[in-house]
């Protein structure tokens, strides 16, 4: 199965870190001691950084003829199968936060479920958009993948 890119653990450890600063400021706010910013900014770093590694080493993905299969989750681990049948549409997103890096997230919207849509976050602009056309392919019952 493939990983996602290296990369994305830095991206998702951002995205903790921003979350640390805003509870911070917040915190700061109410309390009135600044004091209270370094601190939660540093524990939520640390807990990001540990969880963005754990959530990475847990995702893979595969395309295979009959579907693409998604296996992720750190303490509950989930497996999905999308048949190839089942696709709608095929979204390749630029997040802002993932661009500096190149990365982009591979949208899959499924039928017959609601709210019906799985993510492959993380990946380089090439595979997403490979990826994209050969489940794309699959999906209109061309095999030739």
């Amino acid at each position: 199965m493939n990983r996602l890119h290296p990369s994305v653990r830095v991206v998702w450890g951002v995205k903790w870190i921003l979350f640390g600063v805003g509870v911070g400021i917040v915190t700061s706010f109410v309390t009135g001691f600044d004091t209270h910013v370094i601190s939660i900014v540093t524990v939520t770093s640390i807990i990001g950084i540990a969880v963005a590694s754990l959530r990475y080493r847990a995702f893979r993905y595969e395309l295979r003829d009959d579907g693409i299969y998604l296996r992720r989750g750190i303490l509950t681990q989930k497996e999905t199968v999308i048949p190839v049948g089942s696709v709608q549409q095929i979204d390749v997103d630029k997040p802002l936060l993932d661009r500096p890096f190149g990365l982009v997230h591979v949208q899959i919207y499924t039928a017959g479920t609601f709210g019906g849509r799985s993510t492959i976050p993380g990946i380089k602009l090439d595979t997403a958009i490979d990826l994209a056309n050969r489940l794309d392919r699959l999906a209109r019952g061309n095999s030739d993948i």
